[in-house]
């Protein structure tokens, strides 16, 4: 755990809602960004995952997508399963940070939010979490209605994870649905979501999920993996949002509220672990909503918004604490990894 107080200390300090000097906003950016990667290349079984990705690729046992199946082959090739696993997270990294260094409106605490609500889970779903960048790295044509180029980085997200299908939604949603028509198309959800997803599974795409929906075991679903307590605090966080753009009159494109709304329900209609990873695709347009609604308040709200979601980082860090291995704690370097071909991972 003392490696990740530190690790949250020093970019709450570097990236925090505060003045540092003059003129060193791009440093600090650049200063929280190298912190944030370098902690996640060098780790070692850090992430629930981690040891299932590195005895598939070690083994050259993975069925991946396309394009990840190329990242893994790497791997495998020069017998090093970290090297993949490192090239997930890099990639993934420099497509965020380049977006929300080109599109908020105060990048320093956009890559402070992220590091605080999805730096974690990025540990985990790897694969996925390089989908949810490049469908992030999108908002750019996103945002001019391009569709044609949105189609293309869908695409090749899909091939990394075939869930990067909701890349498409975000884009209608962005530019067309606002959030009063989000109730309507949340009812038809629940009613045509297990149909829904039973025909994903035909394609390959969260098949258990299906298999859950055709066995009529959604008790199983709901609990799937543990987060319920994470659903929540997502919901609340939506609903504080949307009230303090109301209450202030907060001048924002009320679409993305509208993808903020689908990220906090997923979690709902999926069960807590899928929905949540779902979830992911639409909860980064925080990084975004975030700075924004923040801007107008005084100094007092902006650092207690700041303690509040480094708090959060800390919590998160004991996520999955009942289940037989906890994904982020302790914290492992490679320099801890002996034997390649005999990984020794934690209980």
């Amino acid at each position: 755990m003392f490696p990740w107080i530190i690790f949250i200390t020093v970019i709450t300090l570097i990236l925090g809602y505060w003045k540092l000097g003059k003129n060193n906003l791009k440093i600090r950016f650049i200063l929280g960004s190298i912190i944030a990667i370098i902690f996640s290349i060098i780790r070692y079984d850090v992430g629930y995952d981690y040891f299932q990705y590195y005895n598939k690729i070690l083994n050259n046992t993975y069925d991946y997508e396309l394009i990840s199946s190329k990242i893994a082959f790497l791997g495998y090739y020069f017998r090093y399963p970290p090297l993949a696993i490192s090239l997930f997270g890099l990639i993934s990294y420099i497509l965020i940070f380049n977006t929300i260094y080109k599109f908020s409106i105060n990048p320093i605490f956009s890559l402070f939010i992220f590091i605080c609500l999805l730096y974690l889970p990025f540990l985990t779903t790897i694969r996925q979490a390089l989908a949810v960048s490049i469908s992030f790295y999108s908002f750019r044509f996103i945002l001019k209605k391009q569709l044609l180029y949105t189609i293309i980085f869908t695409i090749i997200a899909i091939f990394v994870h075939s869930s990067a299908i909701f890349t498409l939604f975000i884009y209608i949603i962005y530019n067309y649905i606002k959030p009063k028509y989000t109730i309507y198309i949340l009812l038809g959800a629940v009613i045509l979501y297990p149909l829904i997803f039973i025909a994903f599974a035909e394609i390959g795409f969260y098949a258990r999920i299906a298999s859950k929906f055709q066995d009529a075991d959604i008790t199983e679903l709901g609990d799937g993996g543990g987060g319920n307590k994470i659903k929540w605090f997502y919901f609340i966080l939506c609903v504080i949002t949307i009230i303090t753009v109301r209450i202030k009159k907060i001048k924002i494109n009320n679409n993305l509220l509208s993808i903020l709304i689908f990220g906090c329900i997923f979690p709902f209609l999926l069960g807590a672990h899928y929905g949540q990873r779902v979830g992911q695709y639409f909860n980064i347009y925080y990084l975004f909503v975030i700075p924004i609604i923040i801007k107008p308040f005084n100094k007092l709200i902006k650092f207690s918004t700041t303690f509040i979601f480094s708090l959060y980082f800390i919590i998160l860090l004991n996520s999955g604490s009942s289940q037989y291995r906890k994904p982020y704690v302790p914290y492992k370097t490679l320099y801890e990894l002996y034997d390649v071909n005999n990984p020794k991972f934690r209980n």
